[in-house]
């Protein structure tokens, strides 16, 4: 599994105003026209060979689940094949098939600097059984490509088909503000301390230390993903369990009046290697 980014954490506070930034999420549907389009079938030439009944039989092998499918392309096989689809977000589960005689290697890589996401090898039958890998995005990568490669003549001409679904259900492309947790909050002006981060399972630490509190406050967070994020005002005996989920929703806490010095500490944990990233806000009230 390929390293994820840097973390990158922003804070804010009253006086200097909002300077948070997070990188969006959003999502659309990628399928294209041609010999790969899952619309229509690619023609065969007259006396090659080809069955282009084959990618159907391919097709129908990895889409037997109701899942959303962020990529779902289908063709026969060639060499040099190559596509390049958006950056989904979410833990992302890749199915292949072939149909046909053979075999071949599905790479997967992320743009720029051809990182390296998953390698699948694919055997081709009569009978095409899907094989598949989970894997996940990160760091500088805005574009996915999808490369098969190690094909030798047998295989040239069986049907292929790749699917790929994502633990964020309907598709969401980096970049769309659905997938935002900062603004998940609805946040406008200065509401008082804030921040993100993002974490792992089993991550945790302080995010800020010696936090002057002097009023009625509110904690409002958010984060993706599936595990819990565990929020803690230290010395007031306040804390919040927040449910992560895509798409991430703004959740509440009223912690009461507060007239002291604080430590706000965070722990998220997950039975998934997807990880989460948060926002949260400390709102005078």
């Amino acid at each position: 599994m390929p390293a994820l980014g840097p973390i990158v954490r922003t804070w804010w506070i009253p006086t200097l105003g909002l300077v948070l930034l997070l990188v969006a999420v959003g999502g659309l549907w990628a399928v294209d026209g041609g010999a790969e389009s899952i619309h229509a079938a690619p023609p065969s030439r007259p006396g090659d060979g080809t069955d282009p009944g084959l990618a159907d039989r391919a097709l129908a092998a990895v889409s037997t689940d109701a899942a959303t499918a962020t990529v779902l392309r289908r063709g026969l096989v060639r060499t040099g094949y190559l596509r390049s689809e958006p950056d989904y977000l979410g833990l992302l589960t890749l199915r292949a098939a072939c149909a046909g005689n053979g075999r071949f290697t599905l790479r997967v890589r992320g743009l720029p600097g051809g990182v390296a996401l998953a390698e699948v090898p694919v055997p081709c039958g009569a009978q095409p059984e899907p094989v598949g890998a989970t894997f996940l995005t990160g760091g500088d990568i805005t574009l996915v490509e999808y490369a098969i490669e190690e094909v030798d003549r047998a295989t040239v001409g069986s049907g292929f088909a790749y699917r790929v679904t994502s633990s964020t259900g309907d598709p969401i492309i980096r970049g769309d503000a659905t997938g935002d947790p900062t603004a998940a909050l609805e946040l406008s002006g200065h509401a008082g301390f804030g921040g993100s981060d993002s974490a792992t399972d089993g991550d945790g630490g302080v995010f800020a230390k010696r936090l002057r509190l002097r009023g009625r406050y509110r904690l409002a967070a958010a984060c993706t993903g599936s595990g819990t994020l565990h929020l803690e005002v230290r010395g007031t005996g306040h804390a919040v369990d927040v449910r992560c989920q895509w798409p991430p929703a703004r959740q509440d806490v009223d912690l009461g009046t507060i007239v002291r010095d604080v430590d706000l500490t965070y722990s998220y944990t997950a039975d998934s290697i997807e990880p989460t990233d948060f926002a949260f806000q400390m709102i005078s009230r």
